[in-house]
């Protein structure tokens, strides 16, 4: 992996009744952390980020928080020990850190289980103040953390899921910010641009052809005209199935 892994127990999870109350992860929702420090660097805020989510009094929950060359992954306590046995058997992978973040809810996106948290996984990004931008190493971390979890989640489309909130509940998969779901929240947003981002996501997947390229446009149509359709069109929904059934092939 380009990036290491840090490893940190957490309570502020959905555990008490399988794992994510049999959701699929489709979705990954950016934060950015606003800790509204002045001065603070990307390694400052970082650690910062990674303090508040192991304090178990801030009943903030998230599965990722990306750094400088690094993400912290947050697990549950039964899940750190058997990590740690795994680590000194020397069986540990990075992919195996990922998963076991990603396998218990968080509700990154502070709202009740049956929303979008459990089919989702969030990360959180170094930005002190609105309108921060993103560090450059802590933006290339994300790249590749995002392109990982695109290769162990299939349904996460490299894709933007739409506003309003109800697109995202019916969107198959993709990206959003979090100001996305919540009109209150402004994170990550500009100077982030999220369709630069899934570009770069997506730059050493190899696209295949023309084909393939003009597929992934119809799909992002599809998408934005069903966002704006009040009542759910069957034909659109028809359509939009078959173009991610061959976009997945």
């Amino acid at each position: 992996m380009a990036y290491s892994i840090e490893v940190y127990p957490t309570q502020n999870i959905w555990n008490g009744s399988g794992t994510r109350y049999g959701r699929d992860v489709r979705f990954v929702a950016l934060h950015g952390t606003r800790s509204g420090r002045s001065g603070f660097g990307p390694e400052q805020e970082y650690s910062a980020t990674v303090h508040w989510f192991k304090n178990p009094d801030s009943n903030a929950s998230t599965e990722y928080v990306v750094g400088p060359g690094k993400v912290a992954v947050f697990v549950s306590q039964a899940q750190h020990n058997m990590l740690l046995h795994s680590a000194n058997s020397g069986t540990l992978k990075g992919d195996n850190l990922l998963l076991a973040a990603a396998k218990y809810g968080h509700w990154h996106l502070g709202i009740g289980a049956n929303d979008v948290s459990l089919s989702s996984v969030g990360i959180e990004v170094p930005q002190s103040f609105k309108g921060d931008r993103l560090d450059t190493h802590v933006y290339q971390t994300l790249v590749e953390l995002c392109k990982d979890l695109v290769r162990l989640f299939p349904k996460i489309a490299v894709m933007e899921v739409p506003k309003p909130v109800v697109a995202v509940q019916k969107a198959t998969g993709g990206f959003f910010e979090h100001l996305t779901v919540n009109e209150t929240k402004s994170d990550i947003g500009p100077p982030y641009d999220l369709t630069r981002f899934l570009h770069d996501v997506n730059a050493s997947v190899p696209t295949g052809s023309d084909d393939r390229v003009q597929l992934k446009e119809a799909f992002v149509l599809v998408d934005k005209a069903l966002s704006k359709s009040i009542a759910t069109q069957s034909d659109l929904w028809d359509a939009r199935a078959k173009i991610e059934g061959l976009l997945q092939q």
